[in-house]
């Protein structure tokens, strides 16, 4: 549920609005930001964020929201997750996905207000919505729209982020295209 990323693409690898990544990269130019990316999964949120940080030797320390939100020691396992990325002066990248939407335990959101409060990194949760839940716990919250890709942006985006057996895979563009 809680991995470090340490070596992430570069931001030649992201598949986006020129726009867009200027915008996001100014949302997480200094302090510690709180930031919501919504779009749709596969889209290259938090893809983009590696890359954007990777260009300060800043690493990542990626939560699963989703699996966390179904732990009964939900804020135990999210303090902790952030204490990492403190302690690595590297930003939180707190994934949700499609998973969590407007309606989540009461507890996740307490604990994730309690946590952004005094933590002094970055902090980017990359969710299909934008849920009210989510800007009440965080008031300073930037809320940013991540538009879907097209069939090609996709299909380049996973030949990038994919190993080479899988992205070498005919099929890829078959799958590919159910998401378009």
């Amino acid at each position: 549920a809680v991995r470090v990323v340490r070596t992430p693409a570069a931001l030649g690898a992201v598949v986006m609005a020129p726009e867009l990544v200027t915008r996001i990269g100014r949302a997480l130019a200094g302090g510690a930001p709180r930031i919501l990316l919504a779009g749709a999964e596969g889209s290259g949120r938090g893809m983009l964020v590696e890359a954007q940080l990777a260009e300060h030797d800043r690493a990542v320390v990626r939560v699963d929201l989703a699996a966390i939100a179904a732990d009964a020691e939900m804020a135990e396992r999210l303090a902790a997750a952030l204490r990492e990325a403190a302690l690595r002066d590297a930003c939180a990248i707190l994934d949700g996905g499609s998973a969590l939407k407007d309606e989540i335990p009461r507890a996740l959101a307490h604990a994730i207000a309690e946590s952004a409060s005094g933590l002094g990194v970055p902090l980017v949760f990359t969710l299909a919505v934008h849920p009210a839940w989510l800007a009440q716990a965080i008031p300073d919250l930037v809320e940013i729209d991540v538009p879907s890709p097209t069939f090609r942006e996709r299909l380049e985006l996973w030949q990038r982020a994919l190993p080479p057996p899988l992205a070498e895979r005919a099929d890829l563009e078959i799958v590919a295209s159910r998401y378009a």
